[in-house]
């Protein structure tokens, strides 16, 4: 049976801003009264009614949505994000060329996507698409992929079953493209000069086995080898 991807994202046109984290108040002691003495006493708050704050985040600007379908563009977009800069300003970049990741932040213009999610998830797809320990990896962490749509449907074309997935937010459907690039007959892999991953083998610019993510790369590593024996 066919399988098809259906999946539809959303990028403000205004842009996107950094917000940064709210330290959470000094706690404020509980006035009590005791019920048989009635006398007023004051007591440490506890943990469930402290203001947490709110860690670091990034949220829309509030302009129009423009809509459009990132995984029919950028066939890598998975290891894109695996490789940003793990910073408030490396997830910041990504947000504003590709969106939000998730459905929460994009509805809601005030909450947004907290920085320190972003930059983990990216942390945990660099884990799952390095090949130096994917596979101890994916033991020690199977992951199951919840938050997507199945829907059959019938080909205008050959009238025969089709097996929709649909994606609900942008960090599912870029796990979702991962396991396809993981399952495709390609490899990821780690540069040895920048540390970037590239995908090599079959259908892709680098050969099979290939160390470096370009040929100058390459000849970079080798000169600096050289040089530093």
């Amino acid at each position: 049976m066919e399988i098809q991807v259906e999946f539809e994202w959303f990028r403000d046109l205004s842009g996107y801003e950094l917000l940064e984290a709210v330290a959470p108040p000094p706690p404020a002691p509980e006035l009590i009264k005791y019920p048989y003495t009635g006398q007023m006493m004051m007591m440490e708050p506890g943990p469930l009614t402290q203001d947490l704050g709110s860690p670091q985040r990034i949220v829309r600007r509030g302009g129009a949505l423009e809509r459009y379908r990132p995984l029919d563009r950028f066939s890598k977009l998975a290891a894109v994000f695996a490789n940003i800069q793990k910073t408030p300003d490396g997830a910041l970049d990504f947000v504003k060329n590709f969106g939000l990741l998730t459905k929460a932040g994009l509805d809601n213009k005030e909450q947004g996507d907290s920085v320190p999610y972003i930059i983990e998830r990216a942390s945990v797809m660099y884990s799952w698409l390095c090949e130096n320990n994917v596979r101890k990896y994916v033991i020690e962490n199977p992951l199951t992929l919840l938050r997507v749509d199945l829907c059959l449907v019938s080909d205008p074309i050959s009238n025969e079953p089709v097996l929709r997935i649909s994606p609900n937010s942008l960090i599912d459907a870029l796990w979702l493209q991962l396991g396809q690039i993981k399952s495709g007959g390609g490899e990821i892999r780690t540069c040895a000069q920048c540390g970037n991953l590239f995908q090599s083998g079959p259908g892709t610019t680098r050969r099979k086995g290939a160390k470096f993510c370009s040929d100058e790369h390459r000849v970079t590593y080798n000169s600096l080898k050289r040089s530093n024996p």
